[in-house]
């Protein structure tokens, strides 16, 4: 009894002993074991380029491969942590696995499917728990003592479970239909170069925002691209959306910043979803939401955007948030997040690996207009997703049905793609 009210009494003074005013400017880049000599030069620029820019870089010094544990990764990941306090991110390089994430209710499901948790290398002192043992984290608190954990909520201490850092994630391994893993990474860090250098020529400061889903006018959940450009091209909810979208994409000049909002499969964005409705009663019942599942990884009509549109576009697109549903599941063959950062001019990219998944809360876009890299406005982001995973901000959905949402579920539903290290050019 001794031991446990000790432990409540650390638990409730913990916050007074954190620090809020240390720069945090160490990175730790992790790579695939079978990638790291045959991208050496590659990441020998890299590092050369963060400590350019001020940083401290770890790489690192485990053998992790696609068969390494991701408790081991977290543990090794912790342990930097721990030993340096100015640890801001890690950017994981090539098939580092990562656990899968559901709620008990939604286990078993097609639709409401199991999904990739980048989140679990960012919370590093919460707790993370597979309740029913079937290898699915399926619980995340704050302690292992429910008690601890009802005394801190109801004294509105800071919640533990928030990200100490933030992730990012670069992977080429599964476009094989666009070149070699090697020679994908090898692509990706030279124009990650020439931006960092100034030697990439950037297109016009502008956004485009196409939203065949929600009005972001309207909605507190979305995208607000009017907080960072003056000059944004945006349609909405018309039946030749895809088109649109094939025609932003083709830009020779170019959009620094892309926000595509859609009903989406892995590798294909259903505009015709909208207006070729699927059975509405499919969503009643697991054996119907499973035929929906089948239907987001197919293309339907040609109004859809595939994979095979971005591989041959080649956006010159600097930057994406991808408020859609399960273009970030990495562990896809040609999924559409890695073909936007491979495919083009792609940097860095937010997008959900489930359904309503992504980031869409204003603060995303307050961090990177006061000059935040796209990882600490990431991170802030989660944080602000933790502190309110109760609230309910409002959606619309065209043609104007209100609906709410629990902006708290999306912090287990997003990655961020490609260098969190970025800025945008105004800032860099």
């Amino acid at each position: 009894m001794y031991k446990f009210l000790n432990l409540l009494l650390i638990t409730l003074v913990i916050n007074s002993c954190t620090s809020n005013d240390i720069v945090k400017n160490r990175i730790l880049v992790i790579v695939e074991y079978k990638l790291s000599e045959k991208i050496s030069e590659e990441i020998v620029q890299f590092q050369k380029d963060l400590e350019n820019d001020g940083y401290t870089v770890i790489i690192n010094n485990k053998d992790f491969t696609s068969d390494s544990e991701p408790v081991n990764i977290r543990e090794y990941i912790k342990s930097v942590n721990d030993d340096y306090s100015d640890l801001s991110g890690s950017i994981i390089i090539g098939n580092i696995p990562v656990p899968l994430y559901n709620i008990k209710r939604d286990l078993g499901d097609a639709y409401w499917h199991n999904y990739l948790v980048d989140f679990f290398y960012m919370d590093l002192d919460g707790v993370w728990l597979d309740i029913n043992n079937d290898g699915i984290l399926d619980q995340h608190q704050q302690t292992d003592y429910e008690v601890i954990n009802k005394v801190r909520s109801k004294l509105g201490l800071d919640d533990i479970r928030k990200p100490e850092i933030w992730v990012s994630r670069i992977r080429s391994d599964k476009l094989t239909s666009l070149g070699e893993e090697a020679d994908l990474m090898k692509q990706y860090f030279n124009k990650n170069h020439k931006y960092r250098t100034k030697n990439m020529k950037l297109p016009p400061k502008r956004a485009f925002a196409v939203s065949a889903g929600v009005n972001f006018k309207k909605s507190e959940w979305g995208a607000y691209p009017e907080k960072l450009y003056s000059d944004i091209d945006h349609e909405y909810y018309h039946d030749s959306l895809g088109y649109t979208l094939r025609k932003f994409l083709s830009s020779k000049e170019g959009y620094e910043f892309g926000i595509i909002n859609v009903f989406s499969g892995p590798r294909v964005h259903h505009f015709s979803h909208f207006f070729n409705e699927i059975n509405e009663e499919w969503w009643k019942t697991k054996e119907g939401r499973s035929k929906i599942a089948e239907y987001s990884d197919k293309i339907n009509d040609s109004n859809d955007v595939s994979w095979n549109d971005i591989k041959k576009i080649k956006p010159n697109i600097l930057f994406y948030h991808l408020l859609t549903s399960e273009v970030g599941r990495h562990d896809f063959q040609d999924y559409l997040g890695g073909m936007y950062l491979f495919s083009g001019q792609g940097l860095t990219i937010i997008a959900g690996t489930q359904h309503s998944g992504s980031i869409g809360i204003p603060l995303l876009y307050d961090k990177l207009k006061e000059g935040n890299t796209f990882g600490e406005s990431w991170q802030k982001s989660l944080e602000w997703l933790v502190d309110n995973s109760m609230k309910k901000i409002s959606i619309f959905y065209y043609p104007d049905n209100e609906q709410k949402i629990n902006a708290g579920k999306s912090n287990y539903k997003a990655v961020l793609l490609g260098d969190g290290t970025l800025k945008l050019p105004d800032q860099y």
